[in-house]
């Protein structure tokens, strides 16, 4: 268990104290991991990292306020729309609503995409949603897992899924 050293105070410090999924220690006072999430955010609405963890911690309670997972997620794309994992994670929860819009799981993923498309897994998914587009480009389901597969060879539901599509070529081969 983690001792919090030097300043209780600060948001990023009790942020870190629950990153390591079992919590730790302030002075006699031991904490789970969402408990320093929740008390990171108190401090400090405003720590996008904070509402990441508390989102994969099942969510939680801020100022009096219960926040499910993908809600956590939500807040933290009103903080930072350029979040790319905040992005893909409310994909995977079916879409909400960001800055007053309504986002679906497909253009959540889309959007995690466009900030970086180097995410083999959220490739995946949108082949799943049926493909979709990702800036200026257009990608078929097949070409959707055909990236997938480019960036992490090794994801046996894109292999999978490729073959369901009747195939295609990844990497040259």
């Amino acid at each position: 268990m983690l001792e919090l050293d030097p300043d209780p105070s600060k948001s990023r410090y009790w942020d870190c104290l629950g990153e390591g999924r079992d919590g730790g220690r302030v002075g006699e006072q031991e904490y789970s991991a969402k408990e320093c999430h929740e008390r990171a955010l108190e401090i400090d609405g405003q720590n996008t990292s904070a509402w990441v963890n508390l989102g994969d911690a099942g969510g939680g309670q801020v100022g009096g306020q219960e926040y499910s997972e993908k809600e956590c997620y939500q807040k933290e794309l009103e903080v930072d729309e350029q979040r790319k994992n905040a992005w893909y994670n409310l994909g995977v929860k079916g879409g909400g609503q960001v800055g007053g819009k309504e986002y679906s799981k497909k253009e959540c993923l889309q959007r995690a995409l466009e900030i970086d498309g180097q995410n083999g897994t959220a490739w995946y998914n949108l082949g799943v949603e049926g493909g979709g587009q990702v800036g200026e480009k257009e990608y078929s389901e097949k070409e959707c897992y055909q990236r997938a597969l480019e960036i992490d060879g090794q994801n046996s539901y894109a292999w999978y899924n490729l073959g369901v599509e009747r195939g295609v070529q990844v990497g040259g081969k």
